[in-house]
């Protein structure tokens, strides 16, 4: 998907995309450790089908039909220490590449965040990582002003403070990229404000 991104955004945002493109190429040019990883669940899945057949009717219909093929294969995870409450039930990740995905690799990590409807993703920031959000499915809004809809791309400077506000009606699937050096992707703990 990274590869049909427009890049005539912001310098940042473009270089960020080309920086993606050229991991995953020499990612697999590389072929990658292939890892088998038990599958979970988190109860926030409940919702993947619904995320996914609306994702299914927008720009990002090939990656949504790929992601039904293996999605019984995933593992959600919640990746903090302790969750708040509100949390646990309306939010999960799954890594697909990268240093804890199914596919290794030190350099870049793929994967996807559903939020269930009304989720209200709290501040946070990755210290060090370049992120980007693709939106698959339903709406999110970043930091009370960044409106996110399916086929919307958004980039986020390491170190952004940022917080996801999902909408009532839908679920909301996005697929983001981090992209960083391998010592800060490989040590990694995500925190809270």
């Amino acid at each position: 998907i990274y590869q049909t991104l427009d890049t005539s955004g912001q310098p940042s945002a473009r270089q960020h995309i080309v920086n993606v493109r050229n991991s995953i190429d020499i990612i697999l040019i590389n072929d990658p450790l292939l890892r088998e990883k038990e599958p979970e669940e988190k109860p926030v899945c409940k919702y993947l089908s619904t995320a996914i057949d609306a994702g299914k009717k927008g720009l990002f219909a090939k990656l949504c039909n790929a992601l039904e093929k293996f999605s019984h294969t995933l593992r959600w995870e919640f990746g903090y220490p302790s969750m708040p409450a509100h949390l646990y039930e309306s939010y999960a990740y799954t890594e697909v590449l990268g240093p804890n995905g199914n596919l290794y690799s030190d350099k870049l990590t793929l994967g996807f965040v559903l939020l269930a409807p009304r989720c209200h993703y709290p501040d946070h920031r990755h210290g060090g990582i370049e992120e980007s959000y693709l939106c698959l499915s339903g709406q999110v809004i970043q930091n009370k002003t960044e409106k996110l809809s399916p086929g919307d791309f958004l980039f986020n400077h390491p170190g952004k403070k940022h917080a996801l506000t999902v909408g009532p009606d839908a679920p909301c699937l996005l697929a983001f990229a981090w992209n960083a050096d391998p010592e800060v992707l490989l040590n990694y703990s995500m925190e809270f404000e």
